[in-house]
């Protein structure tokens, strides 16, 4: 990692999205109060095959040389996220991703947040873009709530320190202190998201801040750090939901580790316990005709089904 010379450094990684990207990038051009923030904004393609370098290229001028352009061959998000950091000159490393709208404050806030409080990690709001209309059977709020799928987090209005076994910031707004990395370590490459391939790791953002907060990092909350984020439509495809928290169950459970507490043939109780639990409320909801409810609790059984199937298949949980 070179020198700290600046302020903050902006990572974006991307990954064939050229004709998204070229709109974050303007975004950037549209920031206010940065007259006393030095900052770069490095742009990480993850081996694309469209035009997304011409798209960065042709903008290095627009943005006086604080836009820089970087190649990384090995595929992965968090492949592409350490390699930002690598390549970064910040005190603080933001994060964002390459779909997005920043709002005009987004850096002064960091920065400010920063100098305000004694913390290692910011994280803020990730509103939708737009009207978004939602399929019928789509639960959005409440008890039943469909929930994580969305590229979306907001976590009210107060500042607030984040504990680790609650809902967290997510990679399209977070930023670090540079140190972070040199105290903690850098992103997990054995389990990461790549473009197309599986299994898909989810999460693999969460599970970073996670392990830093064990370690002893202090993460915050800050409701005016804002980033607008497009909801692809695909998420409201009841396939891809459920592939998705297939994913999410496997991802859980690969996360956390060595497994502890008693288990039967290599799988947790609890997992039991959950998976016949979430099987009867949903055939009940069937048979009640509530078919709203009863898609949240299949999604549920999934997810517990991947957890199962991710502790029966990976020997190193044992």
């Amino acid at each position: 990692m070179d020198k700290i010379i600046i302020d903050i450094s902006v990572v974006i990684c991307t990954f064939n999205r050229a004709t998204l990207l070229d709109k974050t990038l303007s975004s950037f051009l549209q920031q206010e109060n940065l007259d006393n923030i030095s900052w770069e904004l490095i742009v990480v393609d993850n081996n694309s095959t469209d035009n997304t370098k011409d798209v960065i290229e042709e903008k290095i001028n627009v943005f006086n040389n604080k836009l820089i352009y970087v190649f990384e061959p090995i595929q992965g998000l968090n492949s592409a996220r350490n390699r930002g950091v690598q390549e970064s000159h910040g005190k603080i490393v933001a994060f964002t991703d390459d779909d997005v709208v920043i709002s005009r404050n987004w850096l002064n806030t960091i920065k400010r947040g920063f100098q305000k409080y004694n913390v290692d990690g910011l994280g803020g709001k990730v509103l939708p873009i737009g009207d978004i209309k939602y399929p019928d059977w789509f639960i959005k709020d409440g008890l039943y709530r469909i929930g994580g799928v969305l590229v979306e987090r907001d976590l009210g209005e107060m500042v607030k320190t984040l504990k680790q076994n609650e809902l967290l910031p997510i990679g399209a707004n977070m930023s670090f202190k540079k140190e972070v990395f040199y105290k903690f370590g850098m992103f997990n490459l054995e389990k990461t998201y790549i473009a197309k391939k599986k299994p898909i790791w989810v999460g693999t953002d969460t599970w970073f801040i996670q392990r830093i907060i064990r370690q002893g990092a202090k993460i915050l909350y800050l409701p005016d750090m804002i980033i607008y984020h497009p909801i692809p439509t695909e998420r409201f495809n009841k396939r891809y939901l459920k592939n998705w928290y297939f994913n999410l169950g496997r991802s859980f459970i690969s996360n956390k580790g060595k497994l502890r507490g008693r288990r039967f043939l290599g799988i947790p109780l609890y997992l039991y316990k959950q998976i016949v639990l979430s099987f009867f409320k949903w055939l009940l909801c069937i048979v009640m005709y509530k078919k709203r409810i009863g898609f949240y609790f299949r999604l549920q059984f999934l997810q517990n089904l991947g957890s199962i199937y991710e502790c029966l298949i990976n020997r190193s949980l044992q």
